[in-house]
């Protein structure tokens, strides 16, 4: 399921009154052929799926349900682990506490909102994003409201807490930080939006005093998180191209930190690596992505815009090994288990490859229709939330061998 093109208020992102007749009608006509699929190039057929040895075996330890609300509000709701429990919700305004072990529920709370962020975590409170601008905090540990605000438009992005401020993301190119325990507004920084964008923000991402956030425009800003004042920014993607849809570059995959450099990815951009401290540059490659990338200490793992996998040396951005294999397939973001990468897809599968070489080395069927999410657990295990509304979690072994 795509990112939609929007507005804001209308489902279209437009400035001012710059969208002609002529990019309204493309917009529909791109709904129309788009349908709900996650792959930018709704021509290209999905890849079939070859036979390999498998070297994994995947078995079911549970599976519940929660509402079905809309499809296309699930790309932000992760499923979130936190201290044996699953935290999980459903655009329908359903949200649920389980039990790690065996997804027994310990509260559910149902809100009426439609949710499309969350469930993050901070200081005893889960926080969630809705599509009218809500954000709600509930008791982690019993699901009670503990306050909710409504900011200037909907919420697309899990909100982040550090140092007691709630740092949410607008679609209409605004950061807000909030009072984490009571809601109340503490600085709000503005940008302005391109003509035509995505459907969709990344998520900031806080460490220290910085917040780093991705814009619809490209660039990439560093705030500091008490004050929200700039301490930098550096443009990731620069626009090209002659209409507004070429020239869409969007920062929709959340960024990735670790030891002290991020790693971003755009829309008919590129991927970087960047010294958070000095704003400055490490690396660039030419590979984009509006869905996501992760990260190991070898490697940046990148599912790009065509559902190829990419992995991209840590130290360089060279490119080492592809898959082209499940091109078409519409695949979820990476998310890395033991030696192995996984991805689902749109016809319900999960794809084990291994890092180091990008081979398959296992394949599960879901079921129920396109995987949305697939999210670590602990240890080896995988949360997978598909489109009819089923959480499970997978248990994967070694071929030969029962654990």
């Amino acid at each position: 399921m795509s990112e939609a093109i929007y507005e804001q208020g209308t489902g279209l992102k437009q400035s001012g009154n710059l969208l002609n007749f002529w990019y309204f009608a493309l917009f529909c006509s791109l709904l129309v052929l788009g349908g709900c699929t996650r792959s930018k190039d709704n021509t290209m057929p999905p890849s079939p799926l070859m036979d390999f040895a498998p070297q994994q075996t995947v078995k079911s330890v549970w599976n519940t349900y929660l509402k079905r609300g809309n499809k296309q509000a699930m790309f932000k709701l992760v499923p979130l682990l936190h201290e044996e429990r699953v935290y999980v919700a459903s655009s329908a305004g359903e949200v649920a506490a389980l039990q790690m072990q065996d997804g027994q529920i310990i509260w559910k709370k149902f809100l009426e909102v439609v949710l499309s962020s969350g469930p993050s975590q901070g200081e005893g409170i889960i926080f969630l994003g809705g599509n009218k601008g809500e954000v709600i905090a509930l008791s982690a540990e019993n699901g009670t409201v503990k306050w909710q605000v409504t900011l200037s438009s909907e919420v697309l992005a899990a909100p982040q807490v550090q140092a007691g401020k709630l740092i949410v993301r607008t679609g209409d190119g605004k950061l807000f930080a909030l009072n984490s325990q009571t809601g109340e507004r503490v600085w709000v920084h503005e940008r302005s939006v391109p003509v035509l964008s995505l459907r969709g923000t990344s998520s900031p991402v806080l460490t220290g005093d910085l917040v780093i956030a991705g814009l619809d425009n490209g660039q990439l800003i560093c705030l500091n998180v008490h004050t929200g004042n700039l301490l930098w920014e550096l443009n990731v993607a620069q626009a090209k191209g002659r209409t507004e849809l070429e020239r869409m570059v969007d920062i929709d995959a959340d960024p990735v930190l670790l030891n002290n450099e991020l790693y971003v990815t755009s829309y008919q951009g590129r991927t970087v690596a960047l010294d958070i401290q000095k704003g400055k540059l490490i690396w660039e490659q030419e590979v984009s992505s509006h869905i996501g990338l992760a990260v190991d200490e070898q490697a940046v793992y990148i599912s790009d815009s065509q559902s190829q996998l990419w992995a991209l040396s840590r130290n360089s951005g060279s490119s080492l090994w592809k898959q082209s294999q499940l091109q078409g397939r519409q695949l979820t973001a990476p998310t890395l288990v033991d030696n192995y990468l996984v991805v689902g897809d749109y016809a319900g599968y999960l794809h084990w490859l291994s890092r180091e070489t990008g081979q398959f080395a296992g394949r599960f069927f879901v079921g129920n229709g396109a995987i949305q999410i697939v999210a670590a657990g602990s240890g080896r295990q995988l949360l997978v939330y598909d489109e009819s509304g089923e959480i499970s979690l997978l248990q994967p072994s070694q071929v030969g061998i029962e654990e």
